[in-house]
């Protein structure tokens, strides 16, 4: 055992997870055992990862979430042509 995770007394059999990945298990966990509520907020720390961003989508969670300045985004259609010119490539 390192001697991080020894001093913190996490077992072995914890494997590591980002705090996005957390945020997600937690927002599942909260569905499983029923606890209502109605969006997820989060700040920039969680919207600049799109897999957090995608995530939230899959389970078709409705959330509010800040993004930094630098953060692209793109309008459906430019996402479905760019979409279209990849598969006209392959």
């Amino acid at each position: 055992m390192g001697e991080c995770r020894e001093r913190a007394h996490v077992p072995e059999e914890v494997d590591f997870r980002s705090k996005p990945q957390i945020a997600l298990s937690l927002a599942d966990l909260s569905r499983e055992w029923e606890v209502p509520f109605e969006v997820m907020v989060a700040d920039s720390g969680y919207g600049k990862y799109p897999m957090f961003l995608g995530g939230l989508e899959e389970r078709k969670l409705p959330y509010v979430c800040g993004v930094e300045s630098t953060f692209g985004v793109r309008l459906p259609e430019e996402v479905r042509a760019a979409k279209e010119a990849e598969a006209g490539r392959s």
